[in-house]
């Protein structure tokens, strides 16, 4: 079997086959780390570099040559190799060596040699000895008279050829030689006879017609008699041809596919600094898909460095060249995801290192992708928002009325987690006063699924804690990805049914009093009657205003703003310019709206005792990190800088995080709206008592007129600069009252032109106070 091994243009080996590392001695890693001068001695080592530089003239095959090659264990092992050209688009880049283990065939020569040069007497002695070493080589060897006809040969030539002695001897060589090849067996005898020796690759045809490839050493030489003798030895090669032919077609499917894979492909080899660590790769090898999915043309890469191309990229957050060293240094093969920076484009890209200092990449171009996903988070994030931030439960069912999901008012209501009611049949709940009302409310669902618009609906419900509350349920159906999908909400109305119930009984208890009393006693109860009325009255009319808020304003305006983004991303078609203006007006419009009636009813619910804090544990430093991250693009735009003071990961707060954050993000909010140009300061001071907190600005501040309005509902500043910038007018007294329902306090410096800096306190330790509900103050009464 051949040796074969494969080595770049600067004799450095790639790759090597199990017998060539067995012969030598080596493992694969250690193979890939030698050059041939570390083998071969110097005077071999030039005849090497000589036949890799005719190769790269001739593009074509070397000629063959013996060499002594040095074996891991310090032995010499004698081969006779050749080389073949590896091209890539007809650039040859690397050399296929394949040689034969010739280190008892060497000792043969020798002693022939030898054999030859001895006297008659040397000959006939040792004839027997070299007749056997003939005999049991695995080579044909025969022996040529003058006129260059068998004089010998050994068995082989029966058992490879089918010819015996009798056949060949007295006879040319033309007996078996393919006809196609006597021309190179003539040219190759020719050379012989000048030069001592020669070397070649013929064909011969054995008896039964069967051709094989051999090739052909001879040694041309004269007894001591002076008569001419030629020894031939002739090694099949029949299955190293097979091995380049299936090499050959092996390039040209690489070829084909390296050519039409769908995924860009690059070759590259890196450069390193004194130190050893990579700082830049040139490009070897692109292909087409390569210059489709980058823009960049192949004449404009090759042979150029990445720094070259595309300047800045070693200061792109990937840290290309970084990553692929490090592929290199390893040898292990990496998959990732990321944003190109220069290119403008994000890309999966596979990397691995066929050898140490080079590397590959395979990538697919993948932005239209992450824009969609990132359209998408965008649309989820604010749908989970709009569900996790609501103050009535709301529940998303499967089109069977499997629960996929509640928010925390669910949990409010029902006293039951989360966990207890995911992937649950709602129907099938623990929680129905009655029988019937699973049977009501499965048929209201089918109802919508056919497009059959419902009205609410009131019932009991039984909590996990074993309570009673009144609910009022209000449902949609929608289709996403082919599935119909429902969303129910559910709102509390106990205190509603509460009042109406205390009402009935407060009415009949009146009218008895009314019939048994005077006259007078019955004006007085007239007169407290209608007192009773209006306070009743004014209680309802504030509860019915929240419900109707929440219903008749918020959900309309949540399907308007749902509509209107929907249209904007081309769900029903194109926009033309003036059309996407106006969209865009009435997206703000009902944005603004929807802002101010969630900061009414904020104020509503803290003001009627009906918002409760929850709270809980929380990493102030990773709190302001996430509000502050969320200015980050209007920071940038207004080219303000942000500074932290007295902020460390280890600070805990014990707060209402939902509600802090609020709090925090209308201070912060404030401040970088009406800051023109300087800096915005956030301190936090570690009281024994409270957390102080600041929020500083170099903003236009507020004039000392119209600082006693600064915590009044809708009243504005009557400043041009104020009046352009959105605002309710509500956002500052939300939040004076969200900080007061923490039982802290918060105040405020500011002069016109120079800045503002709000301050507030969160107490370490306190207990939220009893609030008065509509059922105590109606009993009292």
């Amino acid at each position: 079997m051949d040796l074969i091994y494969v080595y770049d243009l600067s004799g450095f080996f790639i790759d090597a086959n199990a017998i060539a590392l067995d012969k030598m001695g080596y493992n694969k890693d250690e193979i890939i780390k030698l050059n041939l001068r570390d083998l071969l001695d110097k005077e071999e080592y030039e005849r090497a570099l000589n036949s890799i530089k005719k190769l790269i003239d001739r593009g074509e095959q070397i000629e063959t040559h013996d060499y002594k090659v040095k074996k891991k264990d310090g032995d010499y092992l004698y081969i006779d190799a050749y080389g073949i050209p590896i091209k890539k688009k007809g650039k040859i880049y690397a050399v296929l060596g394949i040689g034969k283990d010739m280190t008892e065939r060497r000792k043969l020569t020798n002693e022939l040699s030898h054999l030859v040069k001895d006297k008659e007497r040397e000959l006939k002695t040792k004839h027997i000895y070299y007749q056997n070493i003939f005999e049991n080589a695995n080579d044909l060897i025969a022996i040529l008279d003058k006129n260059f006809e068998h004089e010998y040969i050994n068995r082989h030539y029966e058992e490879i050829l089918g010819y015996n002695k009798n056949e060949l001897l007295g006879k040319p060589p033309a007996i078996y030689v393919y006809p196609e090849d006597l021309k190179i067996a003539r040219r190759t005898t020719l050379e012989g006879v000048k030069k001592g020796e020669a070397k070649s690759e013929l064909r011969y045809r054995a008896k039964n017609g069967e051709v094989l490839w051999f090739e052909l050493k001879g040694k041309f030489f004269k007894t001591s008699n002076g008569e001419q003798k030629s020894l031939i030895i002739s090694r099949d090669i029949s299955e190293r041809k097979e091995t380049e032919a299936t090499l050959k077609e092996s390039e040209k499917k690489y070829r084909s596919l390296f050519k039409n894979i769908p995924e860009g492909f690059a070759f590259h080899k890196l450069i390193y600094d004194e130190n050893h660590s990579p700082i830049d790769y040139i490009f070897l090898e692109i292909n087409a898909t390569f210059e489709k999915i980058t823009g960049l043309k192949k004449k404009n890469l090759i042979g150029k460095r990445i720094t070259e191309v595309l300047p800045g990229i070693e200061e792109d957050p990937t840290d290309w060249i970084g990553t692929y060293g490090n592929v290199s240094f390893t040898g292990e093969s990496i998959r990732f995801e990321s944003f190109s920076q220069p290119l403008q484009r994000w890309y999966n890209v596979l990397a691995y290192s066929p050898k140490e200092e080079y590397f590959v990449t395979l990538f697919r171009d993948i932005t239209e992708k992450k824009v969609a996903e990132k359209q998408l988070r965008g649309s989820e994030e604010k749908y989970r928002l709009l569900m996790e931030n609501s103050p009535y439960s709301i529940i998303l069912l499967d089109q069977e009325g499997v629960i996929l999901d509640c928010n925390p008012a669910t949990t409010d209501i029902t006293s039951y987690d989360k966990e207890e009611l995911v992937k649950k049949k709602f129907f099938e709940l623990n929680i129905f006063d009655t029988n019937d009302i699973p049977f009501k409310l499965k048929g209201r669902f089918e109802r919508l699924k056919e497009g059959a618009l419902q009205e609410p609906m009131d019932f009991i419900i039984k909590t996990k804690d074993k309570r009673n509350v009144w609910v009022k349920t209000t449902s949609i159906v929608y289709t996403r990805k082919g599935k119909k999908f429902i969303q129910t909400i559910l709102t509390d109305i106990t205190e509603q049914k509460r009042r109406e119930k205390l009402q009935e009984e407060f009415n009949k208890k009146l009218e008895g009093k009314v019939k048994s009393r005077t006259q007078k006693l019955e004006e007085a109860l007239k007169k407290q009657k209608l007192y009773m009325k209006e306070i009743l009255k004014a209680s309802q009319f504030k509860s019915q205003f929240m419900a109707s808020m929440s219903h008749e304003l918020r959900t309309p305006l949540n399907i308007i703003i749902g509509f209107t983004e929907l249209i904007l991303e081309g769900e029903y078609g194109e926009l033309g310019q003036q059309q996407k203006e106006y969209m865009e007006d009435i997206l703000s419009s009902a944005e603004h709206l929807l802002d101010m009636i969630r900061d009414i009813l904020d104020i509503s619910k803290i003001e009627g005792g009906m918002m409760q804090l929850e709270l809980k544990d929380v990493s102030l430093d990773k709190l302001i990190s996430q509000i502050v991250s969320e200015f980050i693009p209007l920071l940038k735009k207004k080219s303000l800088n942000i500074k932290f003071k007295g902020i460390n990961k280890y600070h805990r707060i014990i707060a209402d995080p939902i509600k802090l954050k609020s709090i925090l993000y209308n201070l912060i909010s404030n401040a970088i709206k009406f800051t023109i140009k300087g800096l915005i300061h956030i301190k936090v001071e570690d009281m024994q008592e409270d957390w102080v907190f600041h929020i500083e600005d170099t903003g236009i501040g507020i004039s000392e007129e119209e600082q006693e309005i600064v915590f009044k509902e809708f009243k504005r500043s009557h400043s041009e600069i104020v009046r352009k910038i959105p605002g309710t007018g509500l956002g500052l007294p939300l939040t004076k009252r969200l900080i007061n329902l923490h039982g802290g306090e918060i105040w405020f410096h500011s002069e016109a032109g120079k800045g503002t800096t709000f301050s507030f306190t969160i107490p370490k330790n306190f207990k939220e106070k009893k609030r008065k509900t509509i059922e105590s103050f109606l009993n009292k009464l």
